[in-house]
């Protein structure tokens, strides 16, 4: 994530107001522990942070709590993208036909044998 998406997400939860004003070596700090984290996950879990809590209690690891949302929204998209009937989609798409494929097999110097169901 770049310092400016990291700014943003600050400015999603600030313009909520669930942040009060940070001191810099704080921004410094969060931005270290959650620069390893994908913009549009992070982002996602900016805004459903502010959508659910009302404020934060002291104590309250807000990084962390970023870090959790994070996962989850990843952890959802992939399971959504990994999921039986879009995998299936997807090879539905990039396979080959058999003459294809033949072909292929043949320009690359493998031989195909037939398949047993073939006579």
């Amino acid at each position: 994530m770049t310092t400016n998406e990291f700014k943003m997400g600050m400015a999603i939860m600030s313009g909520s107001g669930l942040l009060p004003n940070l001191e810099p070596e704080t921004v410094k700090i969060w931005k270290e522990l959650l620069a390893d984290l994908d913009f549009k996950y992070f982002r996602q879990a900016c805004i459903q942070i502010c959508k659910d809590h009302v404020d934060f209690y002291p104590g309250t690891n807000i990084p962390a709590l970023i870090r959790s949302h994070a996962k989850e929204f990843k952890s959802k998209d992939f399971k959504e993208k990994n999921s039986w009937d879009k995998t299936f989609e997807r090879y539905k798409l990039e396979a080959m036909k058999p003459e294809e494929t033949q072909k292929f097999l043949e320009k690359s110097g493998f031989t195909m044998k037939s398949l047993p169901y073939e006579k």
